[in-house]
């Protein structure tokens, strides 16, 4: 077992050769318990994870288990057993304690993007042990994969049982039994699980009654408003999410990140003036973080100061020089501007960082005058394969 630094305080137990585990720098493995009996089990723990008071357990060989980045899994197990077995958590997943069982050679669970898991959950892709059909002596409950989707949110003491698949952006609720599909955007209840109600949709925050009491206008809750209004942005409502940050700037108006969610919200409720009086104060703060200038050269761009939001751009990338949507929004005002050498070495860094957008340059008007020589700079680079 080979660990990228001694600081990860692992108990681990070797049988065999050829184990390891890579886990990024900024990943944090505290309290982790690590026991391994078998050859080629390979474990991927991403950047900024963290994984706390958690037991892994492998029997066998070809094991894999692979831990996005960002993901926050505390307590709990993930058991392997036989060969060949897969656990893959997404990216931004939280989990707070569960069980997550693979036993049978071959079969696999895996957790999408942006997950929530709640606490006594209970994950697993067979029932360890054979029930027989006694006419045809055959094995009637082998094991099946489990698939949960991006954006679901599990509740605490539900089971997921073989076969159980959850779509995107659902939600199980407490002690249900999951045994068969749940479609995406539905909320399923009961054992066995069913649906409810559909389509769904939700959000990490909490959106408070509106007959319930509000908050006392005191600096001591202007967290619960600023998360009050980041809820209202997240499910689509800026408007209303612009006039709580105006709540929370007013119990706390020295605090950079609230001036930039009322810009934020000003600016999708298309109140673009006042969002970029709010970038103002944002930016001006000590400490003023790259994306503030980034959205202020946008709201910029929006209301035609092409010069001055290339300004901003140039701040934002002064400050992180792989910010690629800054190249990319850069390029767009040199083009807007006349700017066209400019233009296309801004789009060329872009590019590099990010060959997705070449599918942007083929779609933004704004951009047309760029195409060939773009093309030609890229020739032969890995973005170019982005249009085939």
């Amino acid at each position: 077992m080979r660990f990228p630094s001694w600081r990860y305080p692992a108990l681990v137990w070797l049988r065999a050769h050829g184990n390891r585990l890579h886990a990024a720098p900024s990943a944090r493995l505290r309290r982790l318990r690590l026991t391994v009996h078998g050859s080629d089990n390979r474990i991927q723990v991403g950047s900024n994870a963290l994984m706390q008071d958690v037991h892994i357990y492998m029997r066998g060989s070809g094991h894999r288990l692979i831990i996005g980045e960002e993901c926050y899994i505390t307590g709990g197990e993930l058991w392997f057993e036989d060969y060949g077995c897969v656990i893959s958590i997404g990216p931004h997943t939280s989990i707070r304690s569960a069980r997550l069982v693979v036993t049978e050679p071959g079969s696999a669970i895996e957790i999408g993007t942006d997950c929530m898991f709640s606490f006594d959950i209970d994950v697993r892709t067979g029932d360890s042990h054979s029930i027989i059909d006694p006419d045809t002596r055959l094995r009637v409950n082998h094991a099946r994969n489990v698939t949960i989707g991006d954006r679901v949110w599990i509740s605490a003491h539900v089971s997921v049982l073989r076969g159980g698949s959850v779509g995107a952006g659902s939600v199980v609720a407490t002690r249900s039994v999951v045994t068969h599909e749940i479609p995406p955007r539905s909320l399923a209840a009961g054992s066995p699980a069913a649906v409810i109600r559909t389509p769904v949709r939700w959000t990490r925050g909490r959106l408070p009654d509106p007959d319930a009491p509000q908050p006392p206008l005191i600096p001591e809750m202007a967290d619960c408003w600023f998360d009050h209004a980041m809820t209202l942005r997240e499910v689509g409502r800026p408007g209303a999410a612009a006039d709580v940050f105006s709540v929370a700037a007013r119990l706390r108006p020295g605090h950079s990140d609230t001036r930039y969610g009322l810009a934020l919200a000003l600016a999708e409720d298309g109140r673009l003036a006042d969002a970029l009086a709010e970038y103002e104060l944002a930016v001006a703060k000590r400490g003023s973080k790259p994306w503030m200038w980034f959205d202020r050269g946008v709201c910029l761009a929006r209301l035609g100061r092409h010069e001055e939001a290339l300004r901003s751009f140039g701040r934002a990338l002064r400050m992180r020089s792989d910010y690629r949507q800054a190249w990319f929004e850069m390029s767009r005002s040199q083009a807007c501007l006349g700017q066209h050498e400019k233009a296309v070495d801004s789009m060329v860094r872009a590019l590099h960082l990010h060959p997705g957008y070449l599918a942007r340059v083929w779609d933004d008007k704004d951009l047309l005058p760029l195409r060939e020589d773009v093309l030609r700079r890229i020739e032969g680079h890995r973005c170019r394969r982005c249009l085939t």
